[in-house]
């Protein structure tokens, strides 16, 4: 298949449902439609490889996921979550992990450069953003498009938002992309990794920026077989100075990224870190309640309303929470299994399970259809 065409329709799964403009700008439905033309293009312009497992494993989530909906009631955000599973399975038919993962790079790192260029135009001259179309005033900050990034006029902080609904999100997309550049590039590339970095430290996203730290310890014992000594004693050098300067030199980075860890009970915690806390919680309360089933979709959106300030933000409790244990339980699996190294060390593979963890805990991609393709590539027999 032309490399451009599943650049278009990769960005495209990245984007259709996580893009601040679309997701401020369409309907859910009209998100669907979007969904499958990216199908649909790949169907005209490629051949399924169909994986026999991952089939039946989909057909069964679409049986579990339907009567779920059945049962429980909300026929239309069912349709909205199996539109996003199939879609992510038919991608990791249509298109191979390998090329994928090489694609994304080449896309993440556009995104990080062309955002970092315009988050420091939003920070050094904040009022040049007027000048991008306008997309909507939220709480009294007004947000504009500049294409493939998000500006603000927040006079309080200025966060890069990538094109993405939330920082958080965009620091997700850009830890991904580094764990392909450190785990499965064969050519370590110094000049991303580095652009990469600047830009998850400019979202100041807490949960982003603890995830890069866990990336690069589990990159060590790796780092032994691809870089000599020198290089190799370089490289955290340069780690340990930014570090050192993000924590002892930047006050005003550390306020905004580490002061709403401070806290002695969920009553006294900052308003984003109670509503992570309540998100794994509330959650968790209904899951002991009902293990098997869930509670499905329609009462899962009342508790995230009700308990936990509208944003239910844990992924793979949510999956477990809305399904019941055995159908999370799989959709974790696969999600875990995609960032599992064929052959790693102890150390490696316990922080690559805990990065895979803690990367979709703060922010909820239950409707997000990049999401499932690593589910099922994850589901896949792993070659590398």
């Amino acid at each position: 298949m032309n490399k451009n065409i599943i650049l278009l329709a990769l960005f495209m799964i990245m984007t259709i449902d996580s893009s601040f403009w679309l997701i401020s700008k369409t309907t859910g439905t009209s998100r669907i439609v979007l969904t499958a033309i990216v199908i649909i293009i790949l169907l005209i312009f490629s051949v399924a490889r169909i994986n026999k497992k991952n089939t039946i494993f989909c057909i069964l989530l679409c049986t579990c996921a339907i009567a779920s909906g059945a049962l429980f009631g909300n026929l239309k955000q069912t349709m909205i979550f199996m539109t996003c599973l199939v879609a992510g399975y038919l991608f990791t038919c249509f298109v191979d992990r390998n090329r994928m993962e090489h694609l994304y790079i080449d896309i993440i790192y556009f995104i990080a450069c062309f955002s970092l260029i315009t988050w420091g135009i939003n920070l050094s001259f904040p009022k040049l953003i007027t000048i991008f179309p306008f997309i909507i005033n939220r709480e009294g900050i007004s947000f504009y498009n500049a294409f493939f990034s998000v500006l603000n006029d927040n006079t309080y902080v200025c966060r890069n938002y990538g094109p993405f609904w939330e920082p958080g999100a965009f620091s997700i997309f850009l830890n991904i992309g580094i764990y392909l550049m450190l785990f499965k590039e064969q050519n370590f590339n110094y000049k991303k990794i580095f652009v990469l970095t600047a830009t998850i430290l400019s979202t100041l996203s807490t949960l982003g920026i603890i995830c890069n730290i866990i990336l690069f310890i589990a990159f060590y014992p790796e780092s032994l077989k691809k870089m000599n000594i020198k290089i190799r004693i370089l490289f955290w050098i340069v780690i340990i100075i930014g570090l050192g300067y993000c924590i002892f030199i930047n006050d005003r980075l550390i306020f905004h990224v580490f002061e709403k860890l401070k806290f002695s009970d969920i009553n006294t915690a900052n308003a984003s870190t109670k509503v992570r806390l309540l998100a794994l919680i509330e959650p968790m309360k209904e899951i002991i309640k009902s293990p098997l089933y869930g509670i499905g979709m329609a009462d899962f959106l009342i508790l995230q309303e009700e308990k936990c300030h509208n944003m239910a933000t844990f992924t793979q409790i949510n999956w477990i929470c809305v399904y019941g244990i055995p159908f999370g339980i799989c959709l974790v699996y696969g999600e875990i299994r995609y960032f599992m190294l064929k052959k790693g060390g102890t150390m490696t593979t316990f922080l690559l399970i805990l990065f895979s963890i803690l990367l979709f805990s703060t922010e909820n991609f239950l409707m997000i259809t990049f999401i499932y393709t690593l589910v099922f590539y994850g589901l896949k027999p792993r070659t590398e």
